[in-house]
């Protein structure tokens, strides 16, 4: 009757809030402000909610002087942060003559009579933490000194109330009445108490307050609301998901936004539970949506809560070993294929574009899994056979997670990758089906590394380069794809490092006259090509005279020539081209075409 009568009145005045107060006074007794708290705290329009915060501020000066109000103060406060202007300002003056209500500078023990002490949430009511009345006095001062600029704009409230609990003041300072680092601190847990006291009572003072408190980051945030947030968390895995929206639905938002917020980066690096949760959060649950129960629909919710949270930029206050731990429990979920993406949600490749690894860490997440697959490697058959692959699809979405960030090129990764390349090297080519796709991954990623490195004027330390294990990657596969990708590295290496490519020439060239040279397609002519051009100069520049340059080039024209017959006919010319050029012409032509002659001959 209260709801609909004040709501018929579409406006708000002081007037009637000082009506309504005595009228409720009268009728409710001793639980005036619980019944007004609860009012303007439900679901219900602005009108309703501002004049029952008025009836609040007629009330006030009413009680008797040694009433202490602190019980009601969380639920004003959550109102500073409402959208409308007409809300605000009404809380705005209850906060102004709540002050007006207080002793103004009580003695250090000095003590009132709160109002509802431990009966204002019911049963929940023994979570409640109080404050002593000298620091309820400091901050209701410190709010009011604020007051009409937080009635301004609903953003306000958030900051000063960070700014008070950060540093004991406001924007505007206040020194007499400035927060001491106890009573901040105090006030934090009081606050939060009211939000763990309300919960299944006024949920909606919980996502309101929390709202409002979004600039205070300190130990205690975790500490009071993990647990509250795991609890909700556990509920949802033995009911239905609440609908979008839902005060419910707002509320897990709110508790995992508040846990979670970029702001507390600082404090999750240390958190010993909260840490940990929050990757069992981005986890999700296994296996296919269509086989989930009431858990698995609920890890995914919280996943896709998780996935919001790096959205947002949670990372950008983690260290690297955190963001490495969030990339590793990415890649396991994108291995897994089974993240439910919400209508309108985030989706796994919207995080990889948003969470980025640093060079280092992504080379030491490169090596990590090298080390395991070296490991693998040296079991005995029977024990390798009973192991799970598993290492491989992660480390294919890991090094396609790499090669498309901000340090795919970055050198720091040719130790790791070179390294990888020697696992894949030495083992059984044919034991995993997705081994040459990783190993064309790993050898386009040093390709790319190198010609950047080059194209920036960067060399890479001769002592990580192992050209041997470059090369034995060609003979040890059959894949036509490794053997481009292979030869590129070779070409790319060979800009940077032409002697120690010069010392496999041979094996090299011999390679590409047995395999390369017989593919007619257009990659493969240009991968020829490309090695030519990079590999041959350093060859004919390595020689002292002009005799023995040509006499060191002899073996490599004639692997050439040899394959001359395997070579499809119209490439040849195109090939003998880009081979004479190269070497140059006025050097090298008479003796490709003597070798020519000799090859005619001899048939």
């Amino acid at each position: 009757m209260f709801v609909s009568t004040v709501a018929r009145s579409g406006e708000t005045s002081s007037v009637d809030g000082v009506l309504t107060g005595r009228l409720l006074h009268e009728c409710v007794g001793s639980d005036w402000a619980q019944f007004l708290a609860a009012t303007w705290l439900a679901d219900v329009g602005p009108v309703v909610r501002a004049q029952s915060l008025l009836a609040l501020r007629a009330l006030i000066p009413q009680q008797p002087s040694a009433l202490d109000l602190q019980t009601v103060l969380p639920a004003v406060v959550a109102m500073l942060g409402d959208d409308d202007e007409r809300v605000r300002s009404a809380a705005a003056a209850c906060v102004k003559q709540l002050k007006q209500a207080y002793p103004h500078s009580p003695a250090k023990d000095a003590e009132q009579d709160i109002y509802m002490y431990d009966a204002f949430y019911g049963a929940t009511s023994d979570r409640l933490q109080y404050l002593p009345l000298q620091t309820v006095v400091r901050l209701v001062a410190q709010l009011a000194m604020h007051a009409d600029s937080m009635a301004a704009d609903a953003d306000v409230a958030a900051l000063e109330l960070g700014a008070i609990v950060s540093r004991g003041t406001g924007s505007l300072g206040g020194k007499p009445t400035k927060l001491s680092s106890q009573a901040r601190d105090s006030v934090v847990a009081f606050l939060l108490s009211h939000v763990v006291a309300a919960d299944g009572v006024v949920p909606q003072l919980q996502t309101r307050l929390l709202g409002v408190m979004r600039a205070v980051v300190t130990d205690s945030v975790l500490e009071q609301l993990l647990p509250l947030l795991n609890s909700h968390v556990d509920e949802l895995k033995t009911q239905s998901l609440p609908e979008a929206g839902s005060t419910e639905d707002m509320l897990i938002h709110t508790l995992f936004r508040t846990c979670y917020a970029p702001s507390m980066a600082p404090q999750l690096a240390n958190a010993k539970q909260a840490w940990p949760a929050f990757l069992e959060f981005l986890s999700g649950a296994n296996g296919v949506p269509e086989t989930w129960g009431s858990v698995e629909r609920a890890q995914a919710y919280v996943q896709q809560l998780s996935f919001e949270q790096l959205a947002q930029g949670f990372t950008d206050g983690l260290g690297s070993k955190a963001v490495a731990q969030i990339t590793s429990c990415l890649i396991r979920v994108a291995v897994r294929g089974n993240a439910y993406v919400m209508a309108g949600g985030v989706s796994l490749r919207d995080l990889f574009n948003r969470v980025q690894l640093d060079a280092v860490t992504a080379a030491d997440e490169i090596s990590a899994i090298a080390g395991r697959l070296g490991d693998d490697e040296n079991k005995s058959k029977k024990a390798r056979a009973a192991s799970e692959p598993s290492e491989l699809p992660e480390l294919a979405t890991l090094l396609e997670y790499v090669q498309n960030s901000s340090v795919g090129t970055d050198t720091a990764l040719v130790p790791a990758l070179v390294s990888l390349l020697s696992v894949f090297v030495g083992a059984d080519a044919g034991r995993h089906g997705t081994q040459a796709y990783v190993m064309q991954l790993v050898l386009g990623m040093l390709t790319r590394v190198f010609e950047a490195a080059t194209a920036a004027h960067i060399v890479v330390p001769e002592s990580v380069v192992r050209v041997d294990t470059i090369v034995q990657a060609i003979r040890t596969s059959s894949s036509p794809q490794t053997h481009n990708q292979t030869l590129l590295l070779l070409a790319a290496v060979a800009a940077q490092h032409p002697d120690v490519v010069l010392h496999h020439v041979m094996a090299i060239f011999t390679f590409m006259g047995a395999n390369v040279l017989r593919q007619d397609d257009e990659y493969s002519f240009h991968v020829i090509q490309q090695t030519l051009e990079r590999v041959i100069p350093p060859l004919v520049q390595h020689g002292g005279s002009r005799a023995e340059q040509i006499a060191q080039a002899g073996p490599v024209l004639r692997v050439f020539v040899d394959t001359l017959t395997h070579i499809p006919r119209h490439r040849r010319m195109a090939l003998f081209s880009t081979l004479v050029r190269t070497m140059g012409a006025d050097s090298y032509a008479a003796a490709v075409v003597e070798l020519l002659l000799e090859k005619n001959v001899a048939r």
